[in-house]
C-alpha cells in the first residue's frame, strides 16, 4: 500500500470510519517521507503563483483598455471641464459688466430726467 500511496497521494483510502480506527492515520503517516507529496505541493504552489501572475497581468491589461476607452469617450464627447469652467467665469464677468452698464445708464437717466431743473419757467 505504501508504494501505491506514494505514487499517487491523492488516492488516500477513505478509512473504515469505526470508532478508534487508526487506519487513516497510518496511511497519512506513510506519506510523510514521500518525495511525491513535496513535488505535488511544489507544483501546486507554482501553479497558484502562475495563475496569480496571469490574473494580475490580465487585470492590468483590462485597466489599460478601460482607461483608453474612457479617454476616447471623453475626446468624442468634446466636453472639457477646464474649458467649460473658463467659459462660465468669462460669461459671468460679462453679465456683471452688462449689469453695471445698465445701472450706470439708469442713474444717468434718473439724473437727467428728475434732477435737472426746469429751464425757462
Amino acid at each position: 500500500m505504501s508504494a501505491a500511496l506514494l505514487a499517487s497521494p491523492q488516492t488516500l483510502p477513505a478509512g473504515s470510519g469505526a470508532a478508534g480506527s487508526r487506519d487513516l492515520a497510518l496511511a497519512v503517516s506513510q506519506l510523510r517521507d514521500g518525495a511525491s507529496v513535496d513535488q505535488a505541493y511544489r507544483a501546486f504552489v507554482a501553479q497558484v503563483g502562475s495563475n496569480t501572475r496571469e490574473a494580475t497581468r490580465q487585470e492590468a491589461n483590462a485597466q489599460v483598455l478601460t482607461d483608453a476607452v474612457e479617454n476616447r469617450r471623453q475626446s468624442v464627447s468634446g466636453v472639457s471641464l477646464d474649458e467649460e469652467m473658463s467659459n462660465l467665469v468669462r460669461f459671468q464677468r460679462s453679465y456683471q459688466a452688462s449689469a453695471r452698464a445698465m445701472s450706470t445708464l439708469d442713474e444717468m437717466l434718473d439724473v437727467l430726467i428728475n434732477r435737472t431743473g426746469r429751464v425757462g419757467l
